[in-house]
């Protein structure tokens, strides 16, 4: 299960410090003291596991949180100024509207379609936050130095957006806020899941989720489907897909051995293309009747990027007559196209 995987990887000592440090962010305490002197690593498992198996704990600032060793070993907080009501007035709303999207249907498959759905389209990137937390990270050990960055994160709201709070109330978060908030809908629909954090392009972090499907993983990535200035649709580039195709754009610091693909996005919705000849009975097979939408298919054939999506846009501006079309192009192998009516 990869529900508490995380907190599984802890041994005897670092789990009771664990329960503490849990018990006292829900309390908001500043301060707990913990069982043992841990070194300076076995504090950081610690958080690190807290942070991932718990997107409950929204208003702790865990870029900003302090270990302190012997004599008396203790772990120090910051909490944002957040709004509780209004945190549980807009997660229960986003609820409602992936229960909307899923209508009578309640499989894994279709809770995490839905999800991603949802959170694609309620939330925005929020990118600069992340300099002043970059900021606390460059301080290190120095306590006036972090104490200073500290009071401009609270006082600004950034921290915000790499917590859930940012994603669910103020819908603007970067990748870890978005995580944080999807864990949050996949656990209340009971789909067993895990944050996991990793690199990307010019090995910037990055933070996702894994999810299991029929007792397969999958990841599942919504920060990266978030639409663009310049193509306005939800985006499928991270819809539950296996390690071989995601992990052309993002590694996981954790391997958790995503090899599911029976029920990735593409093959769920027949489109998922091994050759040319794939492509042509996708695009033959495609009745897109909607307002608005996006059209997508992978391809792991033999042929350029550059050829397929030339093709593509040739056929799909044929066809789509009365919408406009907007061609993105490919990214590890995923072809999209938004499509509009006039």
């Amino acid at each position: 299960m990869l529900s508490g995987y995380y907190y599984d990887r802890l041994d005897e000592r670092q789990k009771i410090a664990y329960r503490t440090v849990c018990s006292g962010i829900a309390g908001m305490q500043p301060s707990v003291r913990v069982n043992h002197a841990f070194s300076g690593e076995e504090a950081r498992q610690i958080m690190y596991a807290v942070q991932r198996e718990n997107p409950e704990f929204y208003h702790c600032i865990f870029q900003l949180v302090l270990y302190r060793g012997a004599p008396s070993p203790c772990f120090e907080f910051e909490y944002l100024n957040a709004d509780a009501a209004a945190y549980g007035e807009r997660l229960s709303r986003l609820q409602g509207l992936v229960a909307e999207r899923l209508g009578g249907r309640r499989s894994e498959y279709d809770v995490c379609v839905a999800v991603h759905d949802v959170l694609a389209e309620w939330v925005s990137p929020d990118d600069e936050s992340a300099d002043l937390v970059a900021q606390a990270d460059a301080a290190g050990a120095d306590t006036q130095a972090r104490a200073a960055v500290a009071r401009q994160i609270i006082e600004s709201g950034a921290a915000a957006a790499f917590s859930a709070y940012g994603a669910v109330v103020n819908g603007r978060a970067v990748c870890m806020g978005i995580a944080a908030a999807a864990k949050l809908l996949l656990n209340s629909y009971g789909v067993s899941n895990a944050l996991v954090g990793g690199v990307g392009p010019g090995n910037s972090a990055h933070m996702w989720n894994v999810v299991e499907i029929g007792g397969e993983r999958y990841n599942l990535d919504i920060t990266s489907d978030l639409p663009l200035p310049n193509f306005n649709f939800v985006r499928y580039n991270g819809c539950l897909l296996p390690d071989r195709i995601y992990s052309r754009t993002f590694v996981a610091d954790t391997q958790l051995g995503c090899n599911g693909m029976k029920d990735s996005y593409f093959v769920r919705n027949r489109a998922y293309c091994r050759d040319l000849q794939g492509v042509v009975d996708f695009l033959e097979q495609v009745n897109f009747s909607k307002p608005r939408g996006t059209i997508c298919f992978l391809y792991e054939g033999g042929l350029s990027e550059d050829y397929i999506n030339a093709y593509v846009s040739k056929i799909f501006s044929a066809r789509l007559r009365g919408y406009r079309v907007s061609v993105l192009g490919a990214s590890a192998g995923v072809f999209q196209c938004g499509a509009e009516r006039r």
